[in-house]
C-alpha cells in the first residue's frame, strides 16, 4: 500500500473531496476518518466519514465502514485520539 498521510485530499465514489483528519490501527488494519472538503479545501464538517484502507483488484482501495461492531470500536479509538489533541491544546 503506498503511504498516505494526514491532511490528504482524495476523492471518494460519491465524487466528493475530503481530507484525511486521522488515522488509526485497529485489528491489523488501518482506519482513516475523513472530513468533506470544497473546492478550497474548506472543511465541510458535516460530511464525515470512517473508511478502511484495503486492497481491491490489486489496487489500494478504501471502503466506508458499515459494520455496527466495527465502527463502534473504531470510533471509540478516534473519539480517545481527538479527545489527546484538545487536552493538549487546552494545556
Amino acid at each position: 500500500m503506498s503511504p498516505i498521510e494526514l491532511y490528504d485530499v482524495f476523492t471518494l465514489e460519491d465524487d466528493k473531496d475530503y481530507t484525511v483528519a486521522k488515522m488509526a490501527n485497529y485489528d491489523d488494519a488501518q482506519y482513516l476518518y475523513l472530513i468533506e472538503v470544497d473546492d478550497e479545501d474548506n472543511l465541510k464538517e458535516e460530511n464525515q466519514k470512517i473508511v478502511k484502507r484495503v486492497v481491491k483488484d490489486g489496487e489500494d482501495s478504501v471502503e466506508i465502514v458499515t459494520n455496527k461492531e466495527e465502527l463502534e470500536a473504531v470510533s471509540k479509538i478516534f473519539f480517545e485520539l481527538f479527545q489527546k489533541d484538545i487536552d493538549e491544546a487546552i494545556s
